[in-house]
């Protein structure tokens, strides 16, 4: 139930901050889908032993724990290196700008640096 809210939230969070310019984020979506949907199977089976007689050998138990906690803590350390870029602030007197292609600038919007410079745009598209 938990990584089900978690990957929920991290979709709203995605589309309020870049919006849906692809497809990518809905991963998330459906990633809270599937947790809610393991959180439910084991709920019934808590209440009604829907999975009754079924049983995983320890050694595959223990594997996918171990496995799933590998996984949580790589996303963790991604997502810690993308949130402290996201309050990067550029270098000044930077020969070019390469923006991203799924944030759009105004020309007038984009940081002006020292003697001259140039304006990078992404798509080749000026």
């Amino acid at each position: 139930m938990i990584l089900g809210s978690l990957c929920s939230l991290y979709f709203i969070g995605i589309t309020v901050y870049a919006g849906l310019s692809s497809l990518f984020p809905c991963i998330w979506a459906a990633g809270g889908v599937f947790f809610y949907g393991i959180a439910v199977l084991l709920h019934l089976n808590s209440r009604h032993g829907v999975l009754a007689g079924f049983s995983l050998p320890p050694v595959i138990k223990n594997s996918l724990i171990v496995l799933a906690a590998l996984c949580i803590l790589v996303f963790l350390t991604v997502e810690a290196l993308i949130f402290t870029g996201m309050f990067h602030h550029p270098s000044e007197n930077l020969d070019y700008l390469v923006v991203r292609p799924g944030k759009r600038y105004k020309a007038e919007q984009l940081p002006e640096t020292p003697g001259g410079a140039c304006r990078g745009v992404s798509g080749g598209k000026p």
